[in-house]
């Protein structure tokens, strides 16, 4: 299991592309592993393409599935209000 649905992810936004980063780790055989995942949203023609990039940064070889979530109910002016934040 990871730690990624409970932190905060680090968004930039370059024209209809919402990038979002964030380290963390996964737990495997009660080890954890440092890991980190950046999330690509982009708007393209009516829809929404979704890119995962996940990365090891440990030393030890992992083997896991990866399970994606995406939570779409964030309106518009709490989106710009985040990006604000930063």
């Amino acid at each position: 299991a990871g730690d990624f649905y409970s932190g905060a992810y680090r968004p930039s936004l370059k024209g209809d592309t919402l990038r979002m980063e964030r380290r963390g780790s996964v737990t495997l055989a009660g080890r954890k592993h440092p890991l980190s995942i950046t999330k690509t949203a982009e708007a393209i023609d009516g829809g929404l393409r979704m890119r995962y990039h996940l990365r090891n940064e440990g030393r030890a070889p992992l083997a896991f599935t990866f399970g994606t979530e995406f939570n779409f109910s964030i309106g518009a002016s709490d989106a710009a209000k985040a990006l604000e934040e930063r």
